[in-house]
This record gives structure tokens, C-alpha cells and sequence, in this order.
């Protein structure tokens, strides 16, 4: 793997897009607890502005130069910068773990996207969260949920990735069960934590195995090593890893955290389905893809059954492809049935996340991290915007002393003309899910389905599950649409009292919808034959 430096100008500015928001997260919690509310909010959103500009501007300054000289062929490995530190010596000189950090194609798109996402979230919840009585508290988990994303991204190492890994799976804990005085908030954040603890076994096991292998935890090595290495051991490492994805991204059969996570402010739902913890997973994978391609083709191995005199061949690609093809299907069949608006964009965002690891699975390494992308913008896009809705709908109920679900989309209906700002954001978030050409969906998602058809695991069921998850898509976000949006109010005196959000949550709907209508614009070079960014 050839390592190509950044400019002295910019590398040392890469560790400080996780540790700006880390910093944030100290500063947030000592300020909270001295009551300057307002003002940790403020150092919070304001260390997430400057990651942001840091990221932004290694995407169209050092790497994007990088690509624009010849080395953006969509290759995995490509790296651009990358750096190591000892931090525990175990041994003798130079033997010990080590912690890094790097920057390539993916990584810095990742970057770009968490970032403007989480700061977009972050704004919002000024408005969401005010007159909450730990509006700092929560900023505050929010500045490190993001630093553990934004960590895992830059890792050059499993262990560092590990380690960002389980500071995410922390917040979310904190987060789903930020209103601890329900009780369902509770017990949906200890289902989260214990099953993508589950998920977590796996990955461990992997990581292990590798470094056993190795004696490294750095990418380089291990996927040298893999080249070379029994494919039997390879497929475990890399099953463990997938293992540990499924977990987080909420795969089937551990899918079932996902849905309960809707307990927590929708801002948090924002933060989870589209820029930190469920992408993590399909990132794992996409970081992780030599371990699954086996460098020189797909990797086979072939697992013997003792004492039987059998054996049969495993491909881990092909698990990845079956598993996520099938929750694809399966998560967009629950989203047709949901009657709650947030449910709804949860079990979208299983199906979604589910087409990811199915393109990935199917050799489409480009289409599966660009569907990563979109996706994350306009379903930020869509939690915020059913926040709008939900924000707006259960003030005017409370009012109207209405005591119903402000949640249910069938108390809902002639949102458009009340609220016109959130009504037409949440029209392209939609469109863009359903996949509606020129917007960004279109792009990543169909690039996937074609894949499914013609990828080296090419076959009727996952060319099926792709096509049926597409339409089932459509259809739901249609359903919805309607329901929330264009039919008759239910209640027309809590209709007359819907008012659209203030400025300080609408504004970051516009600027969404702005990345949800063109991110599918970089793809048009490898949509049309030439070359792709990763």
C-alpha cells in the first residue's frame, strides 16, 4: 500500500476533527455543572463548526488534489496520509500497541459528511431541546458520540477503531435514554447496548485473530497478511468483523434494537440512523474490504464439518451480500405496516443500511459507500424534518387539550399548508429515498441494484430482494408523505394551530435538502464510464 503524504500544512490538522468535539464533550459537562447552559451549547456547536472546516477542507483541498492527479480509481487500499504514535509498550524497543491515524478517499468523505451532518443536528436541537433542563448534557453527549465517529474514521488500526467503536456504543446508551424518567426510554437503551454487545463478541474475536496472526493492529499489515493467509482464517476474521457490523447497523437477526431507539429526542434519531452508529458498520465493512475480497478475487474457504466427512464452501462476501439483500426486504415490509412517523424512517433506515452491505457484498465497493453518503444526508433530513412535524403537532395538541399520539401519522394530514418549509425539505428527503432521478438516491441506489444483477454472486434472489426493496421503498415513503402532509387533517382545530418551527430548526431542513437534491452529481463521471472519487 502506497502512502502518499499530505502537505505539512494540513496533516496535523487531521487529529483534531475527533479531539475538538472531545474537548467540546469535557468543557460541556464542567460548564453544565456550573449551570452556563446556553453557553456550552455554544463551545459545543462551535468546536463541531471547526471540525467541519477542517474536514471540508481536506476533502477539496489535499485529497481531492490527490485525486485530480490520477489516484481516484475506487482501489480500497489507497491511502494519503498516515501516522502512528506508540501508546502502550509490551515488550522490548518498537514492540507495543500503537494508535494512528489516517486519511484517504473514503476517510475523508466520511469525514465530510459526519461533520456537516452532526453540526446540522446540533443547531437543530438548540431549537428542539430548548427548555430542556440538561440542554447542556445533551450537547454534550452529542460532542462525543461525534468524536467517536469521527475517531473511528481517521483509525489507521482495529485497535483505535475498537476503541472509538465502544465510545459510540456508550453515547448511545446515554442518548436513547436521555428522558430516563420514562421507563421505556430505559429499557430501550440497555436493548441497545446489550445487543450490539453481541454484535461486539464477534468483532472482538476477529480483531484477535488477526493480531494473533500478525502481531499488528494496524490496517497495512493485516491485509497483506490476508493475501497470503488460509482462507479459512481469513473468512473468520473477516465474519467476526461482519458479526460486529451487523450488531451496529442493525442487521438482521440484531435488527431489533433499532426500532425501540426511537425512545430518545429525535434529534438523537437523527444522529443515530444517519451520521454516527448505524453507519459505523458499513464503514467497518468498506474499511475492512481486503479481508472480505481476499486481494485477488472473492475469497472462498472451505469449512470442514469433523467427523462427518463433509465440508462446505463459505464466502464471506456472499454472506454479506444474503444478509443485508434479505433485511432490506424485510425492514422495508415493517416500514409499510408502521403507523408512527419515526418507526417508519427506522425500519427505513435497516432496509437502506441493509442495501449497503448488499451492495458491498456483491462487489459494488463504490455503490455501497456512496449509497453511505447520500443516505446519511437525506435521512438526517427526514428525522429532522418528522421532528419538525411531531415538535409542531404536539404543541398545537396540547392546546387543543387533544390527547392523542403526536407521533401516529394518522393524527396528522394538511401539514403542507402549516408548516411549508419542513413540508417541502421532506419532499426531497423523500423523493431522494425513493430513489426519484436527478436527486442523490437515484445514483447510489441504482448503481446497487445493478450490481445485484450483474456482480459476481449475480442471481434471481438477490437480484429480487434489491428490486422488491426499491419498490417497497416508494411505496412506504409515499404512505407516508401523504398521510403526514396532504390528506385531510384529523383534527381541524389542531390543524389551525400547526405552525411551522422556528428558523434555528428549518434552516438546517434547507441545507439538508440542498445536499439530498445534489450529492448524486459526483457520481455522474463513473455513472457515465469514467472515474469514481473512492
Amino acid at each position: 500500500m502506497g502512502v502518499e503524504h499530505i502537505s505539512a500544512h494540513w496533516h496535523w490538522l487531521v487529529p483534531l476533527i475527533p479531539a475538538l468535539p472531545a474537548l467540546a464533550f469535557v468543557i460541556g459537562i464542567i460548564g453544565g455543572g456550573l449551570g452556563l447552559h446556553q453557553r456550552t451549547a455554544a463551545v459545543t456547536i462551535a468546536a463541531m463548526a471547526s471540525s467541519t472546516l477542517i474536514a471540508w477542507g481536506l476533502v477539496f483541498l489535499p485529497v481531492m488534489g490527490h485525486f485530480l492527479g490520477g489516484l481516484g480509481h475506487g482501489h480500497p487500499e489507497q491511502v494519503v496520509w498516515s501516522q502512528s504514535w506508540l501508546w502502550a509498550n509490551s515488550g522490548g524497543p518498537g514492540v507495543g500497541f500503537r494508535i494512528g491515524v489516517m486519511v484517504d478517499h473514503l476517510g475523508a468523505a466520511m469525514l465530510a459528511m459526519v461533520t456537516l451532518i452532526v453540526l446540522m443536528i446540533e443547531v437543530y436541537s438548540v431549537g428542539y431541546m430548548k427548555g430542556e433542563t440538561h440542554f447542556s448534557r445533551f450537547h454534550s453527549y452529542v460532542s462525543l458520540f461525534a468524536a467517536g465517529m469521527l475517531g473511528l474514521v481517521v483509525s489507521n488500526n482495529y485497535l483505535t477503531l475498537l476503541i472509538s467503536w465502544e465510545i459510540m456504543g456508550v453515547c448511545s446508551y446515554l442518548l436513547i435514554g436521555f428522558w430516563y424518567h420514562k421507563d421505556s426510554a430505559r429499557k430501550a437503551a440497555k436493548k441497545a447496548f446489550l445487543v450490539t454487545r453481541l454484535g461486539d463478541l464477534g468483532m472482538l474475536i476477529g480483531i484477535i485473530v488477526a493480531y494473533a496472526n500478525t502481531g499488528s493492529f494496524e490496517f497495512e499489515p493485516i491485509f497483506a497478511w490476508a493475501r497470503t493467509a488460509a482462507p479459512l482464517v481469513v473468512s473468520v476474521v473477516a465474519l467476526g468483523l461482519f458479526m460486529g457490523s451487523v450488531g451496529k447497523s442493525a442487521q438482521f437477526p440484531l435488527h431489533v434494537w433499532l426500532p425501540d431507539a426511537m425512545e430518545g429526542p429525535t434529534p438523537v434519531s437523527a444522529l443515530i440512523h444517519a451520521a454516527t452508529m448505524v453507519s459505523a458498520g458499513v464503514y467497518l465493512v468498506a474499511r475492512s474490504y481486503p479481508l472480505f475480497y481476499g486481494g485477488h478475487g472473492h475469497l472462498e474457504a472451505e469449512w470442514p464439518i469433523y467427523g462427518l466427512g463433509l465440508a462446505f464452501t463459505l464466502k464471506p462476501m456472499l454472506v454479506v451480500a444474503l444478509i443485508g439483500g434479505f433485511t432490506a426486504l424485510f425492514a422495508a415490509t415493517m416500514a409499510v405496516v408502521a403507523t408512527d412517523i419515526k418507526k417508519v424512517l427506522a425500519y427505513s433506515t435497516i432496509s437502506q443500511l441493509g442495501y449497503m452491505f448488499l451492495g458491498l457484498g456483491v462487489g459494488g465497493y463504490t455503490a455501497g459507500c456512496f449509497h453511505l453518503l447520500t443516505h446519511a444526508f437525506f435521512k438526517a433530513l427526514l428525522f429532522l424534518g418528522s421532528g419538525s412535524v411531531i415538535h409542531a403537532v404536539e404543541h398545537a395538541m396540547h392546546h387543543e387539550h387533544v390527547h392523542e399520539d403526536p407521533q401516529n401519522m394518522y393524527n396528522m394530514g394538511g401539514l403542507w399548508k402549516r408548516m411549508p418549509t419542513t413540508a417541502w425539505t421532506f419532499m426531497i428527503g423523500t423523493l431522494a429515498l425513493a430513489g426519484i432521478p436527478p436527486l442523490s438516491g437515484f445514483f447510489s441506489k441504482d448503481e446497487i441494484v445493478l450490481e445485484a444483477l450483474k456482480g459476481h454472486h449475480a442471481n434471481a434472489v438477490l437480484g429480487g430482494f434489491s428490486l422488491a426493496a426499491a419498490f417497497l421503498t416508494a411505496f412506504y415513503m409515499t404512505r407516508l408523505l401523504m398521510l403526514t402532509f396532504f390528506v385531510a387533517p384529523r383534527f381541524p382545530k389542531v390543524w389551525e394551530h400547526t405552525e411551522d418551527s422556528p428558523r434555528v430548526m428549518t434552516w438546517p431542513l434547507v441545507v439538508l435538502a440542498l445536499f439530498a437534491a445534489v450529492l448524486g452529481l459526483p457520481a455522474l463521471p463513473a455513472f457515465l464510464g469514467g472515474h469514481n472519487f473512492f
